[in-house]
Order: structure tokens, then C-alpha cells, then sequence
């Protein structure tokens, strides 16, 4: 554990166990989602499709993608930056395709 950790959790036991549930709460959920996403690509195929989304002038180009993701479709929408850096706009499991 490293030493900011430590410190964090230290100040955290000195809060009611309220104040506890209320922060551990959502950074259980968190930790989840993550562990989640990393199963999900981690089974990800390289089947996928994007275009350039140029219906409106965003001031940027913007991506949209659909691509399968563990067991189901998810849909996509990024932006690329400087140095080789993409900003996710939105991403979301597809309800229909």
C-alpha cells in the first residue's frame, strides 16, 4: 500500500461510519467498473466500424465508432488530440443496431 493510501485511509477512520459508507460507496463501484471494463476489452475482438461524424461543426473532428466489446455491442464517440491523444466523448453499450 503506498504511503498516500495509508494517509487517505487514516483520516477516513476518523470519520463516522456514515461519512465512511457515503465515500466508500462510490469508489467501491468504481474499482468495479474498471475491473469490468478491463474484462470487457480484454475480450474484444478487432471487429469494428467508425466514420467521421461531420453532421454539425463541433470545432473538431469528431469520431463515432460501433465495435464489439466482450459480449455485446458498444458504441463510441472520441475526439483526437495532440500527441497521439484521444478524448472520449461518450461511450455506451449499443441498445440496438
Amino acid at each position: 500500500m503506498t504511503e498516500l493510501l495509508q494517509r487517505v485511509i487514516a483520516q477516513l477512520e476518523k470519520l463516522p461510519e456514515e461519512e465512511q459508507d457515503a465515500i466508500a460507496t462510490p469508489l467501491l463501484a468504481e474499482l468495479e467498473d474498471e475491473r469490468a471494463w478491463k474484462i470487457r476489452f480484454e475480450s474484444t475482438t478487432n471487429e469494428q466500424w467508425d466514420k467521421l461524424d461531420d453532421r454539425f461543426d463541433y470545432g473538431e473532428e469528431r469520431w463515432f465508432g460501433i465495435g464489439f466489446l466482450g459480449n455485446g455491442v458498444a458504441v463510441v464517440v472520441w475526439t483526437e488530440r495532440q500527441g497521439d491523444v484521444i478524448r472520449i466523448i461518450s461511450a455506451r453499450k449499443a441498445l440496438s443496431i
